[in-house]
């Protein structure tokens, strides 16, 4: 459970053919991503266990993160699945992280399973 503004924790990460491109911290309560020049989309998702919203939260380091309002995602049921999208143009380096907007967000499990899925994928 996280409150907003602290970044979710994300235990397994997997990096294809970017992991030059984003390096992954502990940063802001949880887990932070530093990004290097470039533009990215970056997709993410969860269920948690009540109405909610989760969105980016942006900046140059992970002690002065803001929230990114045009990424803020969010169902009125509990346990459906979130989903957000966005698009970030980096000129040289931005830290990011996925935190609750309103209220203390707890990932509960949908079909068995914990989940919160980050995907960066750099377009150029």
């Amino acid at each position: 459970s996280v409150p907003p503004g602290t970044a979710f924790t994300i235990d397994t990460e997997v990096f294809n053919n970017i992991s030059g491109s984003v390096v992954a911290s502990a940063g802001a309560g949880g887990t932070v991503f530093t990004l290097t020049t470039g533009t990215y989309v970056i997709d993410y998702e969860m269920s948690l266990g009540s109405a909610g919203s989760v969105a980016i939260y942006t900046g140059p380091n992970s002690g002065s993160l803001t929230l990114d309002t045009n990424t803020v995602a969010g169902s009125t049921t509990a346990t459906t699945w979130i989903h957000g999208r966005a698009v970030e143009n980096v000129s040289t380096t931005l830290v990011v992280a996925i935190s609750s907007v309103v209220g203390t967000a707890a990932v509960v499990t949908a079909a068995g399973s914990y989940m919160i899925r980050i995907t960066f994928l750099k377009i150029s």
